[in-house]
């Protein structure tokens, strides 16, 4: 029954880049660690529609796992394709462009920490950074200021200076991200000032 299982595993993860917008089935019935590992093998290879698929279901995985979120922050830079809807203009589509960015915030604060260690990479690509700035500020929804703290903290922390450098960089960009009556408190907690 085990073989059987794996086998059919197997299947799911060969033919889910081939089938487009029809693999929502096998990616319902596929297990964690095979959603996972179709996502780290086969990801840049599926359709988009698939692809989208897939990040959503792993997003719906409970616990979240660190491989998964892991898995998922390597994603932040894929865009969806738009719907048919979105196309002609009926529909401007509630959905955001990058589902990793929609799928880690459904994951929550367990994906902070992993953000944050993303954002000191010197090589990540400028998409993929500012999907994890507005990401870890929609996480933060109910107070902003508090990515920018965060960000502040993971800088002030860092052991490379130059990872610093990016930190501090990044928690005064993300500070674009901070709309309406939160862009005052993020700006005075980039700049280190306490307000109520």
């Amino acid at each position: 029954m085990v073989f059987l299982r794996i086998i059919a595993g197997a299947l799911c993860l060969l033919s889910l880049p081939m089938m487009g917008q029809d693999c929502q089935p096998q990616a319902e019935a596929m297990s964690r660690i095979q959603l996972i590992s179709f996502l780290n093998e086969n990801a840049r290879g599926a359709s988009p529609e698939c692809l989208t698929r897939v990040i959503i279901r792993v997003s719906e995985l409970r616990p979240p796992s660190r491989e998964a979120t892991e898995t998922l922050i390597s994603l932040l830079d894929f865009r969806r394709l738009p719907t048919e809807g979105e196309k002609v203009g009926v529909f401007s589509g509630s959905r955001d462009n990058y589902p990793a960015v929609s799928a880690l915030l459904m994951v929550g604060p367990p994906a902070v920490a992993p953000l944050i260690e993303d954002l000191k990479r010197s090589d990540l690509g400028e998409v993929s950074r500012q999907n994890a700035l507005r990401t870890l500020i929609l996480i933060h929804a109910p107070n902003p200021p508090e990515a920018i703290s965060a960000l502040k903290q993971a800088a002030a922390d860092a052991d490379d200076p130059a990872a610093s450098e990016r930190l501090e960089a990044d928690a005064k960009d993300a500070i674009r991200y901070c709309l309406g009556k939160w862009r005052a408190p993020c700006e005075a907690a980039e700049s280190g000032a306490h307000v109520e």
